[in-house]
Parts: C-alpha cells; structure tokens; sequence
C-alpha cells in the first residue's frame, strides 16, 4: 500500500460534564490514552508512579492548552471519520483523554 504512513492520534477529549471534544493531532499520542488532567493515582501509589502520571498530565496540558487557558488546537465535536477513511494510506490510533472536573 502507498501513501502517507504518518500516524495519526484521535484524542476524544472528555471533560465529563461537557460535550466531547475530538482532536486530529499528527503523530503518536497513544501514551496519553486514559490521562485525566487533574487527577491523582489511587491510593498506594508510589511518589514515582505519580510522578510519572504528573508529567503525562502536564504534557497533555501543554498540548490541549499551552501556556493559557484557551483550548489552542482545532477540533470537532463530531467522531472525525474522515480521518478513519484517510487511515486506508496510514495508520490512526484513538485514544481518550481529558480534564475532571
């Protein structure tokens, strides 16, 4: 198969109490799947493990929402299908993420 091989992240940006958001981001974001901005590891975490979960928490952050407290990227509130049928000449991953409340 021919074409563009780039993988595409779907992040379904889920804030609970809103509607869902739907980012296309160029590149690999799987390892943001299932990080909640303002959230805490269950206790009996170790201070590494939520270390860890802090940082992946603050690079979402970073990406959704940069320096300020506006929503930076575009998005849809539509499941961007599109991008699924641009998958046939790449590859897509979806994963979900957000903010609690």
């Amino acid at each position: 198969m021919s074409g563009n091989s780039e993988l595409k992240t779907i992040l379904i940006y889920d804030q609970l109490d809103a509607e869902l958001k739907f980012f296309v981001l160029e590149g690999n974001y799987t390892h943001l799947n299932k990080v909640y901005m303002n959230s805490v590891l269950p206790d009996g975490a170790t201070k590494k493990a939520q270390k860890a979960h802090d940082k992946l928490q603050e690079e979402l952050e970073k990406l959704i929402y940069g320096d300020g407290g506006d929503i930076l990227l575009p998005y849809t509130t539509e499941f961007p299908l599109d991008v699924i049928d641009d998958g046939l000449f790449g590859s897509v991953a979806v994963i979900v993420a957000g903010f609690l409340p």
